[in-house]
């Protein structure tokens, strides 16, 4: 991805002339992205490659996931736990030993799908430790998820989707 590398060097400087440019009457995001754009090193994408790296890229470990994952939860009206959250993969980040999962998942899917946003969700560290889920076959998360989850983004899942291949990943990153 895109690093923010000599990024501090812009932001420091990002702010100078912002109040002589309040009268454009452009907003403030508005003119912080103009400035942004007169750097040739920094890239700033537009709004398709943002929603395909997004969709595409691996976001498990990344400090921004838990943030994405929570606020979509609140716009869900989820009751927002308020215990940090677990972040935790539908897909199991190890499905050795688990045929439930190697007939829609070989060795290549699994590295490309399981870190992606659409099968991260959040659940408590107590149920996270529990052997409802941890790497469980989808249909037993899939009620655990619906009847124990105290996450709505969680429930939503187990809710929405019968089983859990590629094609629910996908259009799960794109919600």
């Amino acid at each position: 991805g895109n690093e923010a590398t000599g990024l501090d060097k812009i932001f420091k400087n990002l702010w100078k002339g912002q109040l002589d440019q309040l009268e454009s009457g452009l907003s403030l995001a508005k003119r912080v992205e103009e400035n942004m754009r007169t750097y040739k090193s920094v890239h700033w994408p537009n709004e398709k490659e943002f929603r395909e790296k997004l969709t595409t890229r691996p976001l498990y470990g990344s400090r921004v996931t838990k943030f994405l994952l929570t606020r979509y939860d609140e716009s869900l009206k989820g009751e927002s736990p308020s215990d940090n959250p677990n972040i935790e993969h539908v897909l199991p980040q190890t499905i050795n030993g688990k045929d439930c999962w190697k007939k829609d998942f070989n060795k290549n899917d699994h590295k490309e799908y399981k870190d992606r946003i659409g099968n991260l969700t959040l659940i408590t560290k107590e149920f996270n430790s529990s052997k409802k889920v941890s790497n469980a076959c989808y249909s037993d998360k899939r009620e655990a998820y619906i009847n124990q989850s105290m996450w709505e983004i969680t429930r939503k899942i187990g809710l929405d989707s019968e089983s859990w291949t590629k094609k629910e990943i996908v259009q799960r990153s794109k919600t």
